[in-house]
């Protein structure tokens, strides 16, 4: 009974562990604009695989956009996917930053403008969907 006891706290850890855990959680970051001063992203990665992202385009009179889907994560590759489009991240520690199609990096002096800062951690976002 003890080893059995043992064995569910063990699994009870472990999957308290999961990589899912410590990437949800909600997201910002100022993204350049070909038109704009920017585009204000926030990302909101919900532990249940689906994402919500609002995008604000800064000083632009109607240019606030909603996205929802679902992502999986490969390694540190996080691949959101909408009804239209698919998108890819990178983990990295308290940040994601965004790649291009082909999952490669932007380079570049923008470089460092394609980064989303970790605002809430997961736990602080699942207390409101319930």
């Amino acid at each position: 009974m003890n080893k059995l006891l043992y064995s569910a706290l063990i699994i009870t850890a472990l999957t308290g562990c999961t990589p899912k855990t410590e990437i949800c959680g909600t997201y910002n970051g100022l993204l350049p604009a070909a038109d704009g001063p920017g585009i204000d992203m926030t990302l909101k990665l919900n532990a249940n695989n689906t994402f919500a992202n609002k995008l604000v385009y800064v000083d632009r009179k109607g240019g606030t956009f909603y996205e929802k889907g679902t992502y999986t994560l490969n390694g540190n590759i996080i691949e959101l996917t909408t009804k239209n489009n698919i998108s890819y991240y990178k983990k990295e520690k308290n940040q994601l930053r965004m790649l291009d199609y082909e999952k490669k990096e932007v380079t570049g002096e923008l470089a460092d403008d394609y980064i989303l800062k970790k605002i809430k951690d997961c736990a602080a976002t699942d207390e409101k969907q319930k």
